[in-house]
């Protein structure tokens, strides 16, 4: 039963991770890359 709920918290953690990362994909798709040059 530990590692079953390990397993539950760690996979919460990366939820959360891949949420904040497609998040901030989705805000840059939409403001569009800033000019480098």
């Amino acid at each position: 039963m530990f590692w079953i709920d390990q397993l539950r918290v760690s996979s919460d953690e990366m939820d959360v991770i891949v949420r904040k990362i497609t998040a901030e994909s989705q805000q840059i798709k939409m403001d569009g890359l800033p000019d480098v040059s």
